[in-house]
C-alpha cells in the first residue's frame, strides 16, 4: 500500500471489535446452543485510533481483559475488525500470546520454515537466517525435535527468535519478553533496543512495567476496550497504576491506617513486636501533599517490643512508580546497630538524602524480620509518595520542554569547567 506519509508504519482508524456472548450456563443441548436469541454484545474494543511512527517504540498496557490482544490480532491480520480501518506499510511479524501457531507435529525447523514462509518471507530470506535464529534460542539440540516435546519456554524463545531475527519493518510481541531465565529476558531487551537502533517499528504489550519503562517510547492505556491515556510515559503508567487494585495488605498512603496496623500486628505476635506506625515524614510531620525533592525525609518506625527472646531486624525496599525495583535498606546495613534485642518503645528512622529522587510516584515494601524463628513479615507497598520539585530553578531549555524526565533519579550532581 502506498503510504502518503511515508514516516506512518501503523494508521488505525476507529477500530472496533465485537464479539457475541453466550450463557452456556442455560443451554442444554447443541440445538439449544445453535438457536438462542438471547446472545449478548461485547465489544472488546472501541474507536481505537493511533499512528504509529516508522522506528517507534509503542509499549500497550492494561488490566487483563482490556483488549490489548485482540488489537494486536487485528494488527497481525488473524482477526478482522467489526468497525474501522487499520493500514500497515511495511512487513509485519508477531508473536502472539504464547507463540507463532507453531505445528506440534512439525520439528522446530520445519515451523521456522512454515511460519517464515506464512510471514510472507521466502525459503531464501529464511535461509540466510536460520542460523541466527537457532543460535539466539538456544535450543540448537532440539531444532529437529517435533515442537510439542518443547516446554513453554523452547517454544516461546524459538517464536521470539524467528521473528526478531527475520527482518520484518514490524515487529509485535504480546507477553513475550518474560519467557525463560533472566538471562534470557536480558538477552531479548538488548535484541529488542537493537531493533529500534536498526529503525524497526515495535509494539509491546506487556504486565511487566520495567519492559515498557526501559524499551517504549511512547504507551498506550487501554481500559475496557478504550483508550484511557496515550503518550507520556509516566503520566500514562501512573495513571494506570492509580486504577488498578492489587493484591497488597494495605493501601497506599503515606500512612500505615490504625485498621492495617490491627491486621498487621496479629501476624507480628509470635515475634512479640507491635507497630504503633509507620510511614514517610518531612521537616518532622507526615506531609500534607507531595515530598518536596529539595529536602531531606525520613521512613519512620514506631513499635513496642515486648520480650527479649527475639533479634529483630527491619529493612524498607523503595520502588519507583509501584513497580521498578530500586534498592533496600535495612538496620543491619547500619555499623551501630543491626538488630533490635531488648524490649521497650522504639523509634526508627531511616533519612534519604534530598535531590536524589526524581519527580514521580514511589512506594515502599516494608519487611520485619526474627533472626531466631526465621519469620518475615512482607508489608507489601506499606505506603508510597510523591515527589515534586518545589525550586523551581530548573530554568535551562531542557527543562522548560519535558514535564517530567523518565526514570527514578534526578540527582543535582557536580560539574566542574577547566578552561585550557
Amino acid at each position: 500500500m502506498k503510504n502518503l506519509n511515508s514516516n506512518i508504519a501503523i494508521k488505525i482508524s476507529g477500530v472496533s471489535k465485537q464479539y457475541m456472548i453466550v450463557d452456556t450456563n442455560k443451554v442444554t443441548t447443541l440445538t439449544g446452543l445453535l438457536h438462542i436469541k438471547n446472545k449478548k454484545k461485547f465489544w472488546a474494543l472501541e474507536g481505537i485510533s493511533l499512528e504509529i511512527l516508522k522506528g517507534e517504540s509503542l509499549g500497550i498496557i492494561g488490566p487483563n481483559g482490556a483488549g490489548k490482544s485482540t488489537l494486536l490480532k487485528i494488527l497481525s491480520g488473524i482477526t478482522k475488525p467489526t468497525a474501522g480501518k487499520v493500514e500497515i506499510f511495511g512487513s509485519i511479524a508477531s508473536v502472539l500470546e504464547i507463540g507463532l501457531g507453531f505445528h506440534p507435529d512439525l520439528t522446530g525447523r520445519e515451523n521456522v520454515f512454515l511460519s517464515g514462509s506464512l510471514l510472507g518471507f521466502n525459503k531464501e530470506h529464511i535461509q540466510k537466517r536460520f542460523k541466527h535464529i537457532v543460535e539466539f534460542s538456544e535450543i540448537g539440540d532440539f531444532i529437529d525435535t517435533p515442537v510439542k516435546h518443547y516446554s513453554s519456554g523452547m517454544f516461546i524463545r524459538l517464536a521470539f527468535s524467528l521473528v526478531s531475527n527475520i527482518d520484518a519493518d514490524i515487529m509485535l510481541f504480546d507477553e513475550a519478553l518474560n519467557v525463560g531465565d533472566s538471562a534470557f529476558q536480558q538477552k531479548s531487551s538488548k535484541k529488542i533496543l537493537e531493533l529500534l537502533s536498526a529503525k524497526k517499528t515495535i509494539i509491546i504489550v506487556s504486565h511487566n512495567l520495567n519492559d515498557i519503562m526501559q524499551l517504549c517510547s511512547k504507551v498506550v492505556y487501554l481500559e475496557n476496550g478504550k483508550i484511557s491515556s496515550n503518550g507520556n510515559i509516566n503520566q500514562t503508567i501512573s495513571m494506570y497504576l492509580k486504577s488498578i487494585e492489587t493484591h497488597q495488605i494495605v493501601r497506599n498512603s503515606k500512612q500505615l491506617s490504625p485498621k492495617d496496623i490491627l491486621r498487621i500486628n496479629e501476624t507480628l505476635i509470635p515475634m512479640g513486636v507491635s507497630i504503633i506506625s509507620i510511614g514517610v515524614t518531612q521537616d518532622g510531620k507526615i506531609p500534607e501533599g507531595a515530598i518536596e525533592l529539595e529536602k531531606d525525609f525520613k521512613i519512620d518506625f514506631i513499635f513496642q517490643k515486648f520480650n527479649d527472646k527475639f533479634k529483630i531486624n527491619i529493612s524498607v525496599n523503595l520502588a519507583h512508580m509501584g513497580f521498578v525495583f530500586l534498592s533496600t535498606n535495612s538496620l543491619q546495613s547500619s555499623a551501630d546497630q543491626v538488630y533490635i534485642k531488648e524490649s521497650g518503645e522504639y523509634s526508627v528512622s531511616v533519612e534519604f538524602p534530598k535531590f536524589l529522587f526524581n519527580t514521580n510516584e514511589y512506594s515502599a515494601d516494608v519487611f520485619i524480620s526474627c533472626e531466631e524463628n526465621f519469620e518475615t513479615l512482607h508489608i507489601k507497598s506499606a505506603f508510597s509518595f510523591l515527589m515534586i520539585d518545589n525550586l523551581k530553578m530548573r530554568e535551562h531549555q531542557i527543562f522548560s520542554k519535558l514535564d517530567a524526565f523518565p526514570g527514578p533519579l534526578n540527582p543535582i550532581m557536580a560539574w566542574e569547567i577547566n578552561k585550557k
